[in-house]
């Protein structure tokens, strides 16, 4: 055995915190209220894309059925009114040299 008293760390002071219920409460339906928010906000835009997709399906299958309706004439099927697309098609200022 090994002479000699056996170092061990410094005690350390007792530090003591005082938190009332009143915060503990808050905090606790500050994290409940707004997992739910979170939760409900992921459940919303899920099902809104899955309207979206399948309305989008339904009128593409009305077309195509007004299509076949009218004997495949192509002028009924461009009388469709169709959305504008987000991209500009502006022809450059500055054209390019070639």
């Amino acid at each position: 055995m090994a002479e000699g008293k056996e170092k061990l760390p410094r005690e350390s002071e007792d530090k003591v915190i005082e938190v009332s219920l009143k915060h503990v409460i808050l905090a606790f339906s500050g994290l409940v209220i707004g997992s739910f928010t979170v939760g409900a906000g992921v459940v919303i835009l899920k099902d809104y894309t899955k309207y979206r997709r399948q309305k989008a399906i339904i009128d593409a299958a009305k077309e195509m059925f007004t299509f076949i309706k009218h004997g495949g004439d192509i002028r009924e099927w461009k009388k469709v009114e169709k959305t504008g697309s987000l991209s500009q098609k502006q022809p450059s200022a500055k054209p390019k040299k070639s």
